[in-house]
């Protein structure tokens, strides 16, 4: 009895709905079907039209068979043979028309989802993309979003053309020949035994081959990123073999799924041959043994017109018995694209209600700031420092000890776990984000130059800014001069990540893009230390000038950047452990003054 039970449609249908699979079609539709609903009616209607018009068509090979052997009248013939012609005219329009129609609304619902991914990626936090892979991110991002599209074109497109053909032609099956067209309702139950393990395995291998897609788009990031690496020290043989690798495994779970979806066919085929089969042996029996005397002359065109039926039904039957195994690979790409936009909670929601931060002097307390980046990695403990405006502050001390960790919880970019950070007397993490980094410039060692122009990188520092603006900015960062030795200036493509531009210069524009952003509070993180003597000289010039009235922070590894500073904080282990001036701290004669003694030895 359980196993008629799980081979009955009901069953099967419940079971579906019930599923994962199931909600992730609901959601699917419900983000994406309402806006376009017009449109997917229309497509809706034409596909009813198309698949009427496949029904018609088998019904009309009785009237044609039966006017070519009994009417014996041409005017019937010509009357038929037009028929036909119109019926064939109309579903070929309502198939291009549904066709060019569920393209243009997917493209379009495509691009939606695509910003709105984006979008999603640049709301979160920072900490997201210091424990996320960039082939990880890329295959979220980009895979779910065709996926979502082909789903909601395959639903519609097997609910109101496969579905409805079938639907169609069983009625014209049933009509001709009821007794034969029961028995062949035996075959979808059958197919869905067999179908329903081919779904489960499918559903394993497309979710491991997410993760190999992921792993290979980051072995392509970090090659690329690091050719001259690889190059230097010969490693191309070692990136080949891991690539290599991971290439083959790809393959060989894209082999197994083409496996298991191809195995669809030969039962379907198998058991659609058996109906094929039966039926010819019933149409020859009944041609050999009753003959036409004595029985409706109608029927050598009923029969024809149950086997037009029943061939025309084969194909979309197939096709809606591999509906879940074709679905199953388009269900694990939307799964992944979906726990991006789930799991990752937007920055806004931390903030929510926030106010918008008001800074006029720039005075910045720390007070009692814990942080870690997880629950048994803590990274500063304790911290409490303090700028007031216009003051210039240091931060040095070994690696790893905390240093930039501190410049990210200032713009607010990492939420401590306790503690305060406050801007004019306002804690930055009850005022929204853009607020916060409003007020902040940062420099940092390793300027990010964008694919574009060279005023187009600048004017990411004020969007908006005029070109007389950028061209100040660029004079005030000591940059004009080199900008101007370019054959096309300003507007001198630079490549990616600033390809095109030598460190110092791309160290210059940073500068320049935070002279254009005018902030009462300046953060330079070892701003010059990748820099060669002559270009760090420049841009010392520059970072003077940009400092000059503004609350600045400044780490540092070479100790003379920050012996001029108002304050100095050594940072170690996660906490301060000195702090005062530089004669002040050269005087206790304890971390900073090792470090000083050290590299000013000679």
């Amino acid at each position: 009895m359980s196993a008629k039970t799980s081979l009955s449609p009901a069953s099967w249908w419940r079971g579906f709905r019930d599923s994962e699979q199931a909600q992730i079609v609901k959601r699917v539709f419900a983000d994406n079907f309402k806006h376009y609903r017009n449109r997917y009616f229309l497509a809706i209607g034409l596909m009813v039209i198309a698949s009427a018009a496949t029904g018609f068509s088998a019904w009309m090979m009785r009237e044609v068979i039966n006017s070519i052997l009994q009417a014996r009248s041409f005017s019937i013939i010509l009357a038929v043979g037009f028929t036909v012609i119109a019926i064939f005219v109309i579903k070929g329009f309502a198939t291009y028309g549904h066709t060019v129609t569920l393209a243009m609304v997917g493209n379009e619902l495509s691009a939606e989802i695509q910003k709105r991914v984006f979008n999603h990626l640049l709301s979160l936090k920072a900490e997201y993309f210091d424990r996320t892979t960039l082939g990880e991110i890329f295959t979220r991002a980009t895979m779910g979003v065709t996926a979502a599209r082909q789903i909601i074109d395959t639903v519609i497109m097997t609910v109101c053309v496969d579905l409805l053909t079938l639907l169609f032609l069983g009625l014209v099956m049933f009509i001709q020949e009821p007794l034969i067209s029961i028995g062949v309702l035996v075959i979808g139950p059958v197919s869905v035994l067999f179908i329903r393990s081919i779904v489960r395995k499918t559903r394993e291998q497309a979710t491991r081959l997410l993760e190999n897609l992921s792993h290979s788009s980051s072995l392509l990031k970090e090659t690329v990123g690091g050719i001259m690496m690889i190059k230097t020290y010969s490693l191309e043989d070692e990136m080949s073999t891991r690539m290599g690798g991971v290439v083959e495994e790809m393959r060989g779970r894209n082999d197994r799924i083409a496996k298991l979806q191809a195995r669809t066919s030969p039962i379907m085929e198998t058991l659609g041959g058996i109906a094929i089969g039966v039926l010819v042996i019933y149409a020859g029996w009944w041609a050999l043994n009753v003959g036409t005397d004595g029985l409706d002359p109608d029927y050598p065109g009923k029969l024809m017109s149950f086997i037009t039926a029943f061939l025309l039904a084969y194909a979309p039957a197939k096709r809606l018995a591999r509906l879940r195994v074709t679905l199953e690979k388009l269900f694990a790409d939307v799964r992944y694209m979906y726990e991006l936009l789930d799991r990752e909670q937007p920055e806004s929601l931390l903030f929510e209600g926030g106010e918008e931060l008001m800074v006029k002097a720039g005075n910045v307390e720390v007070k009692n700031l814990n942080f870690g980046y997880g629950e048994h990695q803590p990274v500063l403990r304790d911290v409490s420092l303090a700028g007031a405006a216009g003051e210039k502050i240091g931060l040095v001390g070994p690696s790893g000890g905390g240093k930039s960790t501190i410049f990210k919880v200032l713009m607010a970019l990492y939420q401590p776990t306790s503690g305060q950070v406050m801007i004019d007397g306002q804690d930055i993490f009850k005022a929204t984000p853009g607020s916060v980094r409003g007020a902040i410039a940062y420099v940092g060692q390793e300027a990010h130059i964008f694919s574009g122009t060279v005023k187009e990188n600048i004017a990411f520092g004020a969007l908006g800014a005029s070109d007389e603006e950028i061209v100040e900015a660029a004079k005030l960062a000591k940059a004009d001069e080199f900008i101007a030795g370019f054959r096309d200036g300003y507007d001198t493509f630079v490549g990616e990540n600033g390809a095109q531009l030598s460190g110092g210069q791309r160290q210059r524009i940073a500068i320049a893009r935070a002279f254009l952003k005018k902030a009462p509070i300046i953060l330079l993180d070892e701003a010059t230390s990748s820099l060669d003597t002559e270009s760090e000289q420049a841009i010392q010039a520059a970072i003077e000038e940009l400092v000059e009235g503004k609350t600045t922070f400044i780490i540092a590894h070479r100790l003379s950047t920050v012996q001029k500073c108002d304050r100095i904080y050594v940072v170690a282990g996660g906490a301060i452990v000195e702090q005062g001036s530089h004669a002040k701290l050269i005087d206790d004669d304890r971390t900073y003054a090792q470090l000083f003694k050290l590299q000013f030895a000679s």
